[in-house]
């Protein structure tokens, strides 16, 4: 059986993850990097999450949660730091 993550609303097409066999998360990670820049938060939705079985797809899913964690972790570093910036400017 063939199985494929479908990550949608990430700039005008989503991006297709191949679960057939070696996972490759590249063109994710590229495109998050690219949002990082610029702010954008992204939320992530699995559908029937609950009733996954195969523990191939448990672990790309939990290893999806931790991309995104880390993705939101950054957004809200990058906010902290423009917010900063934004206020020693406005002393000077």
């Amino acid at each position: 059986m063939t199985y494929t993550v479908i990550i949608s609303d990430l700039k005008n097409d989503a991006i297709e993850i191949d679960l057939s066999g070696d996972v490759d998360f590249t063109g994710l990670v590229s495109i998050l990097s690219e949002f990082i820049d610029i702010s954008t938060e992204i939320e992530l939705k699995i559908k029937d999450e609950d009733t996954i079985e195969d523990e191939k797809l448990k672990l790309i899913v939990k290893t999806l949660k931790n991309i995104f964690d880390k993705y939101k972790m950054s957004i809200n570093e990058t906010a902290e730091i423009k917010d900063k910036d934004d206020i020693d400017t406005e002393k000077s």
